[in-house]
């Protein structure tokens, strides 16, 4: 079907083939996914903004590194999801799923010289992991459940850094015709590679709302909250994140076009920098907004083109953690 869209003569011709082609997916007991991304930007580490080592606005011991501070580069990603459904009724679902996700960063020039001593795999990050899901029905019609795990590992600097193993639940309920609330909650259990009080314990709740407009614009709400429990303090943190985004129904030009708004705050409540405990803990405070140009019509098989412009800023009252970001990511995705 992807090779009869290449030939397709016209739009109408080629709405029929998406149509068919989302008819086919859905039967399939088998699913895959696939997103490939490439983005060139000025802190592929997120690194620090200053070499001065400041807590709570006073200096504090020597100067960062080269490599603690942020570096230009180009980072690639892939990201792949298996998915097989290994029952399926009208009321229930019950899957298999796989999902690898790839980072990899190549440092500039300059970025090399400023840190002589890192190499590009040393930024490099690796995330398997496996899944299964239960899906059903629950309440009025449109309204459904999931409960599953997953069980993982995570790599990071081209060495293991921790396995997981996680519980997963999930609720949608429709709030009529053009609206939808998600819920989400996860237990994550994660045991260090290198060594035990790295260990943590994630506790994870989230909630997005999705309503569709009468002119076809789609807006979108999310918040989410993670308590991390480790008996490294360090690691041992509370963070929120909220993000609001905005989809364009109607083109401009030959792009579809979307945006977002990030903002996020972390408490670390007994952090250290060496033997320095920080007054109070450690905030980090960030927000990032986002604006994606999709060209649905500059098409091949039904793979298209995205281009995503991404600026932001961290502040921290630990130096360390402050940066800022531009960067500007390319992506090949599927229009149907």
């Amino acid at each position: 079907m992807r090779r009869a869209a290449v030939h397709a003569k016209d739009e109408a011709s080629l709405t029929r083939i998406a149509a068919d082609y989302k008819r086919v997916r859905q039967i399939n007991p088998f699913s895959f996914r696939a997103n490939i991304g490439f983005r060139p930007s000025d802190n592929v580490n997120n690194g620090a903004d200053g070499a001065l080592q400041v807590i709570d606005g006073v200096p504090a011991v020597g100067l960062l590194s080269g490599s603690a501070q942020a570096l230009a580069g180009n980072i690639g990603t892939l990201s792949v999801d298996l998915n097989y459904k290994l029952r399926r009724t009208a009321q229930s679902e019950l899957s298999l799923g796989s999902q690898i996700y790839v980072r990899r960063v190549w440092l500039s020039s300059s970025a090399q010289r400023q840190a002589p001593d890192l190499e590009n795999e040393d930024l490099g990050s690796t995330y398997f992991d496996t899944s299964l899901t239960h899906k059903f029905a629950l309440g009025a019609e449109g309204n459904s459940a999931s409960i599953g795990f997953g069980i993982g590992r995570a790599w990071s600097g081209g060495e293991e850094r921790f396995d997981f193993l996680a519980l997963r639940g999930s609720r949608s309920v429709r709030l009529g015709t053009h609206t939808r609330l998600n819920l989400t909650a996860a237990v994550e259990d994660r045991t260090s590679a290198r060594h035990t009080i790295l260990d943590e314990t994630l506790y994870k709740l989230g909630t997005s709302l999705h309503h569709k407009r009468s002119n076809g614009d789609s807006i979108g709400l999310s918040l989410s909250l993670i308590d991390t429990e480790s008996d490294f303090s360090n690691i041992d943190s509370v963070s929120q994140t909220i993000r609001a985004s905005y989809g364009f129904a109607k083109a401009l030009g030959p792009a579809s076009i979307s945006t977002s708004l990030t903002i996020a705050n972390s408490d670390f409540d007994d952090y250290r920098v060496g033997f320095i405990a920080v007054p109070d803990g450690r905030q980090d405070e960030s927000i990032y907004g986002d604006v994606t140009f999709f060209f649905a019509d500059w098409h091949y098989a039904g793979f298209a083109p995205s281009v995503r412009l991404r600026a932001g800023r961290r502040d921290s009252n630990v130096s360390r953690f402050q940066s800022r970001e531009f960067s500007v990511d390319f992506q090949i995705r599927s229009s149907f």
